[in-house]
């Protein structure tokens, strides 16, 4: 029996009969799997519930074990038992989000393999109905990174693709800055393409050719370097140049091409409009050439040097070459001249002329669109109100044509321009016409569309830092119930999710209490019923931009830090609560606890009032504070929040009792740990000591043992091994080494814990 024949065997008949893998052998999506995935897997099949179609395997019999593969592109593949690739699939979908997941549906089985690709270590193959309804998970270990067998059907190259990208967040982070919300994405024309929401730029690869959009790019794709060029040097990458010495040509000119060489490609006399654009953008009529690069040449003859810019254009093999130390004489100002070459450097001749206009727009140096703004607010409310006919995507951007500014919906085939306050339809269910449809003018079909955006007034009093779970996941969700987030609101009503901004809050007209936070290139939408918000909790509810419920994410305040990331002035509520628990502990004829004793926050202060005792304690970042009673009737500063919980925590430990006449031990435990959660890994340092402790029997190894899980508890309440070994001994001091380890697992999430200790006596 195969392996598929076993992961399959308790399907209904009905379905297996129409099952074959040439039905499934369809052209393939792409998905760049993380390499710590990619391999081969022995793999179980386990935790089935009782009405699923499928049989847990026998965790003894090694004879039912199911051999896996993933692929660098996603594919999922079984090796059957005469050694045979059978493709499982090979069209991955990426849900996104900030917890990535992939899923396979296959129709022919009505199943859905799903796999969770934002996690170092494999934890398992989810499977369920096309519905969703869970069916089993596949659980094992992977034996082999580096075999994938026959289960690679593609020419792109992912791995390759995805090193480019990677490397260019690492060389250019302020155009391409990493974040849990930059995702692979694949589609919508291309390979793969990341989108950076910090910078709104897309990175994205086709056919061995990389492209950027948005932000310092511009409105259009422009080509910035070759898969074969950027995997020598990721410095080859065409990005913006700040160089101000460039600034000096910036505008439109009107060139003719003299002193053409015989062997030039290009005629004498051919007359082009340039245009060099911000950080050195160079059009040339339609073409778009990227950005410059910058450089020093030195004549061999005369041994001058010379500041120049060069732009190529590889397609066409030729490149412009622009004199910058030409800014250095006036007569220059407005006169353009640029050296046409061979990409290899040969002269072809000369284009020379006049600079016509400041203008730096590639679209003509037409000067700015008046009405730009209500066309673009149109365009945002109808991919927001119809997803399904105008879904947003890499491809989906303003573009200007025979006076029509229109965007072009990739994934729906549909174009909508504007002109002369008319809209127009073209393609996909509008039909394909020789001539777009006009469908009413721009002001009336505004009008028309219902839940405008409009402004909203987040509280400012619920700004701050929150530490949130996510809950009540659907089907559908890219969200695990139990992922913790950090979100963080300002006064101004902007949102951040785990560092990266998700900008300020809108609302609709049907429900103005209703914060919305939206962006149609991740695909989510966040929004906050404000009238619920109940002190320091608050609720978002998380869903796709089409309206599909996703999940709930709660928590509470933990800070009132505004900022994308954390501030040591920002109040730590955890910290204050310490502060006032140990204040009442160890000195209640000040501070004595009362049912009336609560929390009271205003700003980045909480406060607490003793009433029986007339006594203030007061907590404002990190500066503590204390009015009343022997402080008298102003605050009085008293130290530091962390100095005073360390203090009151030393001034009230019991102090280490005499020596009895029987030797005395003090203990002091060091090392460090690797504690991994997600793909998150943790390297926490141990430091701990103990006085006056009671030698364990150091012959008996379950007195060691038990003595090491009673001692470091305090660090690792639960601990699932111990191993003790290397013990030596001197007349004054006595030392161990072990190893303590443990597995907890919330959910799907599971988090791994190790320790290598040293164990030191030393005799009093």
């Amino acid at each position: 029996m195969s392996s598929l024949s076993i992961l399959l065997r308790s399907i209904p008949a009905l379905v297996l009969s129409a099952f074959s893998l040439s039905a499934i052998a369809q052209a393939p999506s792409l998905v760049s799997i993380p390499e710590a995935l990619r391999g081969i897997y022995q793999l179980e099949i386990t935790d089935v519930p009782p009405l699923s179609p499928l049989q847990n395997t026998d965790l003894t019999d090694s004879s039912d074990d199911i051999l896996l593969y993933l692929s660098p592109i996603g594919e999922l593949c079984i090796k059957s038992s005469n050694a045979a690739v059978e493709v499982i699939s090979s069209q991955p979908q990426l849900q996104y989000g900030v917890f990535n997941k992939v899923s396979w549906d296959i129709a022919d089985l009505a199943m859905r393999f799903t796999l969770d690709i934002a996690q170092n270590n494999f934890a398992g193959i989810d499977i369920s109905s096309l519905g969703g309804t869970f069916f089993g998970r596949l659980t094992g270990i992977r034996i082999d990174a580096t075999d994938t067998g026959s289960c690679r059907t593609s020419t792109f190259n992912s791995a390759a693709a995805l090193s480019i990208i990677t490397a260019a967040e690492v060389a250019f982070p302020a155009y391409f800055p990493k974040s849990a919300l930059s995702v692979n994405q694949i589609g919508d024309g291309f390979d793969l393409y990341r989108y950076y929401p910090t910078t709104k730029v897309y990175l994205a690869i086709k056919d061995e050719t990389v492209f950027a959009r948005g932000g310092a790019f511009g409105v259009d794709y422009i080509v910035i370097g070759y898969v074969d060029e950027l995997n020598s040097s990721i410095s080859n990458l065409r990005v913006p140049t700040n160089d101000t010495r460039i600034e000096f040509f910036q505008g439109t000119y009107l060139l003719d091409l003299t002193a053409a060489l015989p062997v030039s490609p290009v005629p004498e006399g051919t007359q082009i409009n340039l245009v060099v654009g911000d950080g050195g953008l160079l059009c040339v009529e339609e073409k778009i050439l990227a950005f410059p690069s910058i450089s020093t040449v030195v004549d061999a003859t005369t041994g001058t040097s010379t500041l120049i810019a060069t732009w190529s254009d590889p397609i066409a093999k030729l490149r412009y070459v622009l004199n910058l130390d030409r800014r250095l004489e006036a007569a220059n100002f407005g006169q353009g001249e640029f050296s046409l070459q061979s990409t290899s450097g040969n002269a072809y001749g000369l284009f020379t002329g006049d600079q016509t206009s400041l203008s730096k727009e590639c679209s003509g140096a037409q000067g700015a669109d008046p009405d730009l703004a209500s066309k673009n607010s149109f365009f945002s409310s109808i991919e927001a109100k119809y997803p399904a006919l105008f879904p947003s995507g890499p491809q989906t951007f303003n573009q200007t044509k025979d006076g029509f500014t229109y965007r072009y919906y990739f994934a729906s085939q549909i174009y909508v321009g504007i002109k002369d306050n008319i809209v127009y339809a073209n393609g996909g269910q509008f039909g394909f016409n020789v001539n777009p449809m006009p469908v009413g003018t721009l002001s009336a079909l505004t009008s028309q569309i219902n839940d405008a955006p409009i402004g909203h007034n987040f509280p400012a009093t619920s700004a701050g830092t929150y530490s949130m779970i996510f809950s009540g996941a659907s089907v559908y969700s890219p969200f695990a119930d139990g992922n913790s987030a950090t979100v963080v609101f300002d006064a101004s009503g902007s949102l951040c999710l785990n560092g990266s901004s998700l900008g300020t809050a809108t609302a609709k007209n049907s429900s103005p209490n209703t914060a919305i936070w939206e962006n149609s290139d991740l695909g989510l939408k966040f929004s906050v019923d404000t009238a619920s918000i109940s002190g320091s909790s608050v609720s978002i509810s998380v869903a796709s931009t089409a309206g599909q419920a996703y999940s709930t994410l709660s928590g509470s305040r933990t800070s009132f830090e505004t900022a994308c990331g954390t501030s040591s002035s920002a109040l730590s509520i955890a910290k204050a609560n310490q502060l006032f628990g140990l204040a009442e502990q160890y000195y209640p004829q000040y501070f004595p606890s009362n049912l009336l004793t609560v929390n009271q926050l205003s700003a980045n202060t909480v406060h607490r009032f003793y009433q029986s005792t007339g006594m203030f304690l007061s907590i404002t970042g990190q500066d503590v504070s204390v009015r009343g009673g022997p402080f008298g009737g102003s605050y009085v500063n008293v130290g530091n929040i962390d100095a005073l919980n360390t203090q009151i925590v030393l001034d009230n430990t019991p102090a280490v009792p005499a020596q009895p006449a029987a030797p005395i031990y003090d203990l002091r435990i060091t090392g460090s740990g690797e504690v991994r959660a997600l793909s998150t890994t943790l390297y926490p340092k141990v430091d701990m000591k103990e006085y006056a402790v009671v030698l364990p029997d150091t012959n008996v190894y379950s007195d060691l043992s038990s003595f090491v899980r009673t001692s470091f508890a305090s660090t690792l309440p639960t601990i699932d091994s111990v191993s003790v070994y290397s013990i030596t001994s001197t007349s004054s001091q006595i030392q161990f080494y072990t190893t303590v380890s443990n597995t907890t697992s919330i959910g799907s999430t599971e988090t791994t814990r190790t320790y290598d200790l040293v164990y030191t006596f030393t005799k009093r």
